[in-house]
């Protein structure tokens, strides 16, 4: 009699047991989300640290590709505050083929008139092998937008002689020199006029005011990568005035240079030269 007490007592334990866990599996749940809930409403959280890197550089490359070509020149020359660094030749918006291509095509205008001696058109085009380098500007301010400058630098087989292209994305070409010393260029103000300005910048809207010869006393600084000119002579500096495609006054120095070692061409807004 006894022993079958005990079985129910046993039975009945194990049935409030399940009862108890059965119940205790409809409330408890509820009562933790609602803890959950009260915590997260009552901290704030700092999101990852790759979250803000990885937003910040999608809204950078957005906003940079809307950047005007001679937008584009005043973020890699400084005349907007910005720092700049090489980087992996996958970052810009040009592949490495591209950009080659681009360059051989935006050097067309200055070989077809004389003031360099390379472009897709010379007839030893295919005679040199080429190396690319890749640096990014990206503003000072607000680390917003950035722009791409390509540095290329043709060879000729022999290695007998060497091209080397400052170009931005856009194809604008900001600087170009050779060690080709025995070439005898024209001046580089005939390559710009009211009709060349629009490729020459890549701006269909871009409009020639004026052009007239630089101050005597006009110094360009050397503002582009692994560029020096503490020992060149600037053969010519001459100013061009622009209509820029929003309706603002864009002057720009044209500017041609030699030492013993190379011969160059290039351009600067004005207003980096204070």
């Amino acid at each position: 009699m006894n022993k079958k007490k005990g079985i129910n007592k046993l039975v009945l334990g194990m049935l409030l047991l399940c009862i108890t866990a059965v119940t205790a599996s409809f409330f408890i749940p509820d009562l933790l989300l609602k803890n959950r809930r009260a915590s997260s409403t009552n901290h704030i959280y700092v999101a990852p640290e790759s979250y803000y890197v990885e937003s910040g550089n999608a809204m950078a490359r957005n906003t940079s590709s809307n950047l005007t070509s001679l937008e584009q020149v005043k973020l890699i020359s400084g005349v907007w505050e910005s720092t700049g660094v090489e980087c992996s030749t996958d970052q810009g918006f040009l592949t490495e083929n591209e950009a080659v291509d681009m360059a051989r095509r935006c050097l067309n205008p200055f070989y077809n008139i004389g003031v360099f001696p390379y472009a897709s058109a010379a007839n030893y085009n295919n005679w040199c092998s080429w190396d690319a380098k890749l640096y990014c500007y990206t503003d000072n301010l607000f680390n917003t937008y950035s722009a791409y400058l390509w540095v290329i630098s043709f060879t000729k087989f022999d290695n007998s002689v060497t091209h080397t292209v400052y170009m931005t994305e856009k194809g604008v070409i900001v600087g170009a020199y050779t060690t080709d010393t025995n070439y005898k260029p024209s001046q580089i103000i005939s390559a710009y006029s009211s009709v060349s300005v629009k490729s020459i910048f890549s701006d269909e809207d871009i409009q020639l005011l004026e052009k007239k010869k630089a101050p005597e006393n006009t110094v360009i600084n050397s503002v582009y990568p692994e560029t020096d000119f503490s020992n060149v002579n600037f053969d010519q500096i001459y100013i061009l005035d622009l209509i820029s495609s929003d309706g603002q006054l864009e002057s720009y120095y044209v500017y041609q240079y030699s030492s013993e070692d190379i011969y160059g061409i290039g351009i600067l807004p004005c207003s980096n030269n204070p």
